[in-house]
Order: C-alpha cells, then structure tokens, then sequence
C-alpha cells in the first residue's frame, strides 16, 4: 500500500512538470503574436488609407512600419498575408516540450489570434 501511495505522489509529481501549454500560449507563440501585432495593425492602416489590402507588405515600409521582421525559413518563422481573405498568418516552432509547428492567424479587421499545432 505505502508503494501505491508512494508511486501516486511521484507520478503526480511528474505529470506537473509536463503540463501541455497550447499552441500559441508557448513564449515563442506569445512573443511572435506581440512582434506582428504592429504588422497587422500597419496592414489595417494601409486598408483604411487606400481601400484595399497591400499586394506586398514591403508596401508598408517606412510610412507605416519602420521595417518588416525577418521572414526567413531558416529562422524557423514564416509569415504571409492572405489578401483574398484578409488574413495575416505565421508559422513557427513551439516552445519546448510541444512537438512540431505552430500556425497562428488573424483576421486584419481584429488582432484575435487562432493558432494550431501539426506534427
């Protein structure tokens, strides 16, 4: 019994240190939604200036953004804006211990991000 008891206390133990944090919840996630916020922002800015989305983002720098961040695939972070449906997306890398990658999206008229992971 006390092995029962014993073994309950160290699974319990464990188990707390591998709580799974959503995607998008993970510091990588929260720090890349709070890095292209201002980007989704900026894109907003430029709809409302000019009655359309932009068809590159570089369009928004320097009179709305001082400079795009990196959009390399050998960071590990991607992003794109989907015109035809008003979207912003990004692809990273979750923090550890999630597995794979993770999407994060939102619509250009509301900065609410929806994220997802795949393997």
């Amino acid at each position: 019994m006390l092995r029962l008891v014993f073994l309950t206390i160290i699974c319990s133990v464990l188990s707390g240190c591998f709580a799974r944090v959503a995607v998008g919840a993970d510091p990588a996630g929260q720090k890349l939604q709070a890095e292209f916020a201002p980007v989704v922002e900026a894109i907003a800015s430029y709809q409302k200036k000019y009655g359309v989305l932009p068809a590159n983002l570089k369009l928004l720098v320097p009179e709305l953004l001082p400079q795009l961040p990196a959009n390399d695939p050998s960071s590990g972070v991607v992003y794109h804006l989907n015109v035809a449906q008003g979207i912003f997306i990004f692809m990273y890398t979750p923090s550890w211990p999630l597995p794979g990658r993770g999407s994060c999206s939102t619509t250009i008229k509301q900065v609410k991000w929806q994220c997802v992971g795949f393997i």
